[in-house]
């Protein structure tokens, strides 16, 4: 199982929040891993959930477009209410990480 951000820019990611559904179910996400990539190429495997809270915070830097996060095994479901990239798109000369500009695939949808 596997959703993907596609950013609108290359950019230089330094942070990846990922924050879990609050009323239930949180536990589903154990066992996802976050990973940035350039388009299907691994750049760097950010970590594996590995207990039910309400948000993570990995703390990784690569230059990519896309985040993942992947889940080895059976097809189940998870309850994300968000997933928030730091960092700074390649054309802005600016030293603070920010949130870049990201976009939404349809589950399964890799065109």
């Amino acid at each position: 199982m596997w959703v993907r951000v596609r950013l609108t820019k290359n950019s230089m990611i330094r942070k990846v929040v990922v924050y879990n559904r609050r009323d239930c179910c949180r536990e589903r996400i154990i066992g996802a891993s976050v990973l940035i990539k350039s388009g299907v190429k691994l750049i760097t495997d950010c970590g594996k959930i590995s207990t039910a809270n309400f948000s993570y915070t990995f703390n990784c830097e690569g230059e990519g477009n896309v985040i993942e996060m992947r889940q080895e095994g059976e097809v189940g479901e998870w309850n994300i209410a968000e997933i928030r990239v730091y960092g700074i798109p390649n054309t802005e000369p600016t030293t603070a990480p920010k949130p870049v500009d990201g976009g939404w695939s349809r589950y399964g949808d890799w065109s």
